[in-house]
């Protein structure tokens, strides 16, 4: 009788889905394919830039680099004209990127394609300290480190923070080679508003786990101590030398949206029924980022009681 009874059961369930069920003839959608610019710029850096097309949203998409590109670098009364290399990106050596100026890029392609897009170049921020530290109670597992900064009071200002471990290793008639690799820095300091920390909560209350930028709306104009920790996996007593490097770099606005809405991207492929995310694009009538960054590379050379 229970095996009856569940035929049945099934048999409806199939007759509902057909009865729910309607046809529908979905256009195939044509649209043009748009530019697609890509630029990251420090200050005192060669200009790059990568210029591709958007893929269709069906058929084949287009493959390789946009070479006949007329891509142009202004700023003020200056213009510079990028030359495509054979590593695929528009450059120029004419110009270094400087702190507080605006720049515009201005990319044309020969079926009339125009895009363009403005960015200001931040200053570096002074950093005054930058150390490991451990207080009492602190897990074994864990390395603290301090950044001690004084904030630009004149703006608004956005920064990242990256780190990574560099190994030396000393073969002798002074022969030494280095070995280095990206970790990840946690941290519970309000600015990062739960980003970082280690135990996250899951990815769909909070799609911004792991970006690692933040502004100065809490401590504008003043002096901050900034401390994240990070794992000390792999960081050996035997190591000859081992340095902490921290990149701690003042960022543009346009940097900052387009970090969180990378972030939130990558978070949300990971959710097959969340909504679509929009990465950040600065360029008008087409796609992508010109971004701009002041670095901050501080090396930290570890102590004995940092290492396991």
């Amino acid at each position: 009788m229970k095996l009856i009874y569940y035929i049945s059961y099934l048999s409806i369930l199939f007759v509902a889905f057909i009865a729910c069920e309607t046809e529908h003839n979905i256009p195939k959608e044509h649209s043009e394919p748009k530019l697609v610019i890509n630029s990251l710029v420090g200050v005192d850096s060669t200009v790059n830039v990568n210029v591709t097309y958007s893929n269709p949203l069906n058929g084949q998409p287009y493959s390789g680099f946009i070479k006949d590109a007329e891509v142009k670098l202004v700023s003020g009364t200056s213009e510079y004209r990028l030359q495509f290399n054979d590593n695929n990106l528009f450059t120029t050596n004419e110009v270094k990127m400087e702190g507080g100026r605006d720049y515009s890029l201005i990319v044309l392609h020969k079926n009339e394609q125009y895009a363009f897009a403005d960015e200001t170049v931040p200053h570096a921020v002074k950093v005054l300290e930058a150390d490991t530290f451990r207080n009492d109670g602190d897990p074994e597992r864990i390395l603290k480190v301090k950044i001690r900064f004084k904030d630009n009071a004149q703006m608004t200002d956005y920064y990242i923070l990256n780190a990574s471990l560099r190994f030396t290793y000393d073969e002798g008639a002074a022969n030494e080679y280095h070995y280095e690799y990206d970790i990840q820095p946690f941290s519970q300091d309000p600015v990062f508003e739960h980003h970082l920390i280690e135990s996250q909560a899951l990815i769909e209350k909070n799609l911004l786990a792991g970006s690692r930028v933040f502004s100065d709306y809490r401590f504008n104009g003043k002096e901050k101590e900034l401390n994240f920790y990070v794992l000390r996996e792999g960081i050996w007593t035997n190591s000859a030398k081992v340095d902490l490097i921290v990149f701690f770099n003042t960022i543009s606005k346009n940097y900052f949206h387009y970090e969180r809405s990378y972030v939130m991207y990558n978070n949300a492929k990971k959710l097959p029924f969340y909504k679509k995310v929009n990465l950040y694009s600065n360029f008008r009538t087409q796609f992508g980022i010109f971004a701009a960054y002041s670095a901050n590379r501080l090396v930290i050379p570890l102590k004995a009681e940092d290492k396991i």
